[in-house]
């Protein structure tokens, strides 16, 4: 279950982020500027969040939808695409936003995985509030 272990190292960087006071996040934090100086950060970042209702929304929709798509595609596929979706909404990010801008969040990453799902069982029902979508 690599959704639960993404959802738990989230969790777990969030608290350090703010015992750290806003070290972490300063190194950590991917800023297009900085992209060939700290290449790392690319991918850190994805593991970083705002505050609590940005961690929460991002670790709830992977909560939701992770499941699934873990055992659709397996465990290997599964953190290539989060990655791999993180990194391209950082590049993303990088196009639209000034390059001194910090971006942090798994929200690339989510987006990837939902869009995934949504390629591999285009007919899933899933309930929003109640609503069949």
């Amino acid at each position: 279950m690599v959704w639960l272990e993404i959802i738990a190292l989230n969790i777990a960087m969030f608290f350090l982020q703010i015992a750290s006071g806003g070290y972490l996040t300063n190194l950590l934090a991917f800023v297009p500027a900085n992209a060939l100086s700290a290449p790392w950060t690319i991918v850190t970042s994805l593991f970083l969040h705002a505050n609590p209702m940005h961690l929460f929304f991002n670790m709830w929709a992977l909560f939701v939808f992770g499941p699934l798509l873990e055992k659709t595609i397996g465990r290997a596929k599964f953190i290539a695409l989060y990655l791999i979706s993180g990194i391209v909404g950082n590049a993303g990010f990088a196009l639209f936003y000034p390059a001194t801008t910090a971006g942090i969040g798994a929200s690339g990453a989510i987006y990837g995985l939902i869009g995934a799902l949504a390629a591999i069982m285009p007919n899933l029902m899933i309930l929003v509030f109640f609503l069949p979508m």
